[in-house]
C-alpha cells in the first residue's frame, strides 16, 4: 500500500519525544531523508497543524521568527 506524505510526516511527528524541537524545514528534511519525499516546510507545518489537532499532541512554537516548534506533550 502507498502511503502519502502526510501519513509520512505524521510518522515522523509520531517519532519524536517531548522536548524534541524542529522547524518547518526540519521536518521536510527529515522527509526527504527518511522517505524521500519532497514537500514544501510550510506543508509539512500544515500537516503537522492537522496532527495536533487529530491526536491531541501538544506541539507550542516556541519562536515565531525562527518558526520554531516544540514537542511538549
Amino acid at each position: 500500500m502507498k502511503t502519502g506524505s502526510k501519513q509520512k510526516v505524521f510518522n515522523i511527528l509520531r517519532s519524536m519525544k517531548i522536548g524534541d524541537e524542529f522547524t518547518g524545514y526540519g521536518l521536510a528534511d527529515r522527509l526527504w531523508n527518511e522517505y524521500g519525499g519532497f514537500r514544501y516546510p510550510a506543508t509539512c507545518l500544515r500537516y503537522m497543524r492537522e496532527y495536533r489537532e487529530l491526536y491531541g499532541v501538544d506541539i507550542d512554537c516556541i519562536d515565531n521568527d525562527k518558526s520554531l516548534y516544540k514537542v511538549v506533550e
